[in-house]
């Protein structure tokens, strides 16, 4: 009986480890793709946040995006950290850049 429950309790956590790790490899590739890119930059408004809650074998990942509206109309989307997407306001104006898919930087302006 215990040793059941035991090979279960080791089966479950390693099912976890497994998610959390294949998550992050994922997400490292991305970043580190991304980070070979150019950077862009231009003069942009936010206009939506949205946050992804995905479900990889028993793990929950929250992945964070913003998108971005330029002078031609034009819309981009990027992926930021939750640090950078609680910082970020609807309406917030400045200077967007960015490589990728990933934000670099965002310098608000106060005044327009």
């Amino acid at each position: 009986m215990y040793a059941v429950l035991n090979a279960l309790v080791v089966l479950f956590f390693a099912i976890a480890v497994i998610g959390v790790v294949s998550t992050l490899r994922k997400q490292n590739r991305r970043y580190r793709t991304d980070m070979k890119l150019p950077i862009l930059t231009l003069e942009g408004t936010v206009v939506n946040k949205r946050a992804h809650l995905g479900n990889t074998q028993n793990s929950t990942t929250t992945e964070y995006f913003v998108t971005f509206e330029f002078p031609d109309a034009s819309r981009l989307e990027l992926c930021v950290t939750p640090t950078e997407s609680g910082q970020l306001v609807v309406g917030d104006y400045g200077t967007v850049s960015w490589s990728g898919s990933t934000l670099r930087g965002f310098q608000r302006q106060l005044l327009r």
